[in-house]
């Protein structure tokens, strides 16, 4: 999949019924928003991903992609989305390399796929833009780009919000989440989580973490809405 990806445009959106292709150029790989959701795109993702380093949102949620975690995304500078939600991906979200992966992701969409193992701490670790959602630096209201024209196009995505699976057409700068539900993590809910003071939402229902609720949690002040159902957690839910 993808081992050829190259492409002259600024944002590429596919649906199963349309194919859109914004903003056209004459540039090299100057894509921001790879929007390919909800297709039957299958087989691991390929590196080829990297000539775009400009990425900013890669939506490739609800194909039908296999093998383990692409780390490797993680070296895309100005990757602010990913949304990876109901593929076929498994094995430990695990890298033991010390690195600034991920560091201006805002929404981190794993949710509906095969993964095992602990919770990926290094990456939340790294998760800047959601500890200190002025990282990315944005002015502007929402994500997305201006053409040539003046003209400015906002990026679109899917996304599970509060129970509800949504089309967001306009990405607000703020908006950060997590979702890792519906997967087989396991082992305890990781105290850093209590650092990432700008989340929103926070999804890690139907997977088996046990032990307590980190009184960490209690410190994330802007949380909106938080699922940690269908989990083998005890004990009392923190104060905040």
């Amino acid at each position: 999949m993808f081992q050829k990806f190259k492409q002259k445009c600024f944002s590429v959106e596919f649906t199963y019924e349309q194919i859109a292709w914004n903003h056209s150029s004459n540039f090299g790989c100057q894509l921001k928003n790879l929007n390919l959701y909800g297709n039957e795109l299958e087989g691991p993702l390929t590196r080829s991903i990297l000539n775009c380093k400009s990425l900013e949102v890669v939506d490739l949620g609800n194909n039908k992609i296999n093998g383990t975690f692409p780390h490797w995304l993680g070296s895309l500078p100005q990757l602010q989305v990913l949304i990876l939600r109901s593929n076929q991906l498994k094995g430990s979200i695990h890298d033991s390399r010390p690195s600034a992966s991920f560091s201006k992701i805002q929404i981190f969409d794993l949710s509906n796929n095969y993964f095992t193992g602990r919770l990926p701490v290094r990456y939340i670790k790294n998760f800047n833009a959601m500890i200190n959602v002025t990282f990315n630096g944005s002015a502007k209201e929402y994500m997305g780009e201006s053409d040539e024209r003046g003209s400015f196009y906002t990026y679109s995505i899917g996304i599970a919000m509060k129970g509800l699976l949504i089309e967001v057409v306009k990405i607000f700068t703020k908006l950060t989440s997590i979702d890792l539900s519906n997967n087989k993590f396991e082992g305890q809910i990781p105290k850093v989580i209590g650092n990432i003071k700008s989340l929103k939402g926070l999804n890690l229902s139907h997977n088996n973490p046990n032990g307590s609720i980190p009184n960490s949690e209690g410190n994330l002040i802007n949380l909106e809405w938080l699922d940690l159902s269908s989990n083998l957690l005890v004990g009392e839910i923190p104060e905040r």
